[in-house]
């Protein structure tokens, strides 16, 4: 289950509503943002907002404290208005702003947008509620080669409630598209999960029928319905 909410809390930070999360801004009387990462990350936004919808493939790099290298995986994924689809080999998460499909091996869990549950889910309503509560401030830490990326602003958010399950937050934005190009979060428990994006392909019109789990298409599978509205 942190496997996949991990997944969740990288990959869905690519996706419209959950850009503005990332919004940088003042949180406290001692605490401030730096000025040049809110321009840059406003920048962002406005782009990420702009798009109709997105996809994009997206490699995650994901370590425990206690394991020697990495785990690393590929998927892709999808976001168009509410609604997104993370897709990690055959397993997968499924929003419509309504419901969540998580599937996982043999079994698909359904749960509630709006159940407390699945605010450890990270989807894109409970990431935009995270910087409504003004949840992480940014600043400019350097510059790199990052990925696909010849030359990325590299920003470092840290969390402003000591309570948060990450440490801080890294993000590099590739300075010619201001496409995001990487996320890596570092946990309190020492885990550390990095997800690098190919540049995104916007604006194209999916079937809603994407944003919805149809069983059978899945035959064999164990549906647990965990909703209790």
């Amino acid at each position: 289950m942190k496997f996949l909410r991990n997944i969740l809390v990288l990959t869905l930070f690519f996706t419209p509503l959950s850009i503005t999360m990332i919004e940088a801004q003042p949180t406290s009387v001692n605490s401030e943002t730096d000025p040049k990462a809110k321009i840059l990350l406003d920048k962002v936004k406005k782009q990420y907002d702009g798009y109709g919808s997105l996809e994009s493939n997206f490699k995650l790099e994901y370590k425990l404290a206690e394991q020697p290298k990495p785990e690393t995986m590929s998927g892709k994924v999808y976001q168009q208005g509410d609604n997104f689809r993370a897709e990690m080999g055959k397993d997968f998460v499924i929003g419509n702003g309504d419901m969540i499909w998580q599937k996982s091996g043999n079994t698909v869990q359904i749960k509630s947008a709006n159940s407390k549950d699945v605010d450890d889910l990270m989807t894109p309503k409970t990431l935009l509620r995270m910087y409504e509560k003004k949840a992480f401030i940014f600043g400019i830490t350097g510059e790199s080669a990052e990925g696909w990326s010849k030359k990325a602003t590299i920003l470092t958010g840290k969390p402003t409630n000591r309570r948060s399950e990450f440490t801080k937050i890294v993000l590099a934005i590739d300075q010619k598209t201001n496409n995001i190009v990487s996320v890596t979060a570092f946990g309190r428990d020492q885990s550390r999960s990095k997800v690098t994006l190919e540049p995104p392909v916007v604006n194209h019109n999916y079937n809603v029928s994407m944003f919805n789990f149809d069983k059978s298409k899945y035959p064999g599978v164990k549906v647990e319905d965990l909703r209790i509205d």
